[in-house]
């Protein structure tokens, strides 16, 4: 790939994404972000079977495996523990209609950074000290993750 400049006007940017591919996928993006979507280049179709497979990888974006159930009950989780919602029958949690849109398919930070934009005037600081501490100390003690033990640690060298 050539090098590409920092900055580019539009006639610039759209020449770079015309050597990305043919076809984009649109994710909608939040009402409170700019740009309002984003487009993302998808891979060549593969048009005829393959002779030989060496490996197959797969992610955790529910590509292959479904692991959306698990990340809404954690978002859920967070909002429950930072503003106090613990009893469900006093708040149902995310809505389907409302919340779902934003929470699923685009990144973990869009989906934290709309939940607390959403839930913010109900965050109680002291339960988001204690849980945030907490998460951190269960991930340093026994997360199996390295890079995101690194990760914890600059957090929370850089915590003021």
């Amino acid at each position: 790939m050539p090098k590409l400049p920092r900055f580019a006007g539009v006639n610039r940017a759209v020449d770079i994404f015309k050597g990305l591919g043919k076809e984009f996928a649109i994710v909608r993006n939040p009402t409170y972000i700019h740009p309002p979507f984003e487009l993302y280049p998808l891979a060549p179709k593969i048009k005829q079977p393959r002779e030989k497979i060496i490996g197959i990888v797969q992610d955790m974006d529910g590509t292959i495996t479904t692991t959306e159930a698990l990340c809404l009950h954690s978002l859920e989780y967070m909002v429950r523990k930072i503003t106090g919602r613990e009893d469900k029958t006093r708040w149902s949690g995310l809505d389907k209609v409302n919340d779902y849109p934003y929470i699923i398919g685009n990144s973990t930070t869009r989906h934290v950074e709309y939940l607390i934009n959403k839930y913010g005037k109900d965050i109680r600081i002291e339960n988001f000290k204690k849980f945030y501490l907490t998460a951190a100390l269960w991930t340093l003690a026994l997360g199996k993750d390295r890079g995101r033990k690194r990760e914890v640690k600059n957090n929370i060298t850089n915590l003021k």
